[in-house]
């Protein structure tokens, strides 16, 4: 049993070395994809703002998944790493990626305003969208609420 423990103690320095090492690469790798998506929907989205509305939940999640990458990227750059070899190349890596955060804030930024401006458009397509889905099931339910009530025996 000690020397599973140990084993797993292994496995686990093992474990947290590697996520620690590639942490600052997979991070900017997705700053990176993130940039391209919000500047695709931007351009697509500039051109047929009508395309905004079907588009909202796929744009939100790219927005969210953009703050959560900011988010991590001032985390760990604010935060002053452990005197570590492996701590001080994820702070290089990090350091070296200023340029790539500024462009993904921009590109937030850019998203952000093309949905305010054009908000109108997504509470009109849902408001459409909404009335011809429930239209059919509430006058199903008026009915039959109508006909139990003009039912002697309810």
């Amino acid at each position: 049993s000690k020397q599973d423990l140990r084993e797993l103690k292994k496995q686990l320095k093992v474990s947290i070395a590697s996520a620690l090492s590639e942490a600052a690469t997979t991070h900017h790798a997705r700053r990176t994809y993130l940039v391209h998506e919000l500047n695709t929907v931007f351009a697509l989205c500039t051109d047929c703002p009508g395309l905004l509305a079907p588009k909202i939940q796929l744009i939100y999640c790219l927005l969210s998944l953009a703050r959560s990458e900011v988010l991590w990227y001032v985390t760990h750059a604010a935060n002053g790493a452990p005197k570590s070899k492996i701590y001080k190349k994820m702070a290089v890596a990090e350091a070296s990626d200023h340029l790539g955060v500024a462009r993904l804030i921009s590109s937030i930024d850019a998203v952000a305003s093309l949905v305010r401006v054009h908000v109108g458009v997504v509470v009109e397509y849902y408001t459409d969208y909404m009335t011809r889905i429930d239209t059919p099931s509430l006058e199903t339910i008026l009915a039959s609420a109508k006909s139990s009530v003009q039912d002697p025996r309810v």
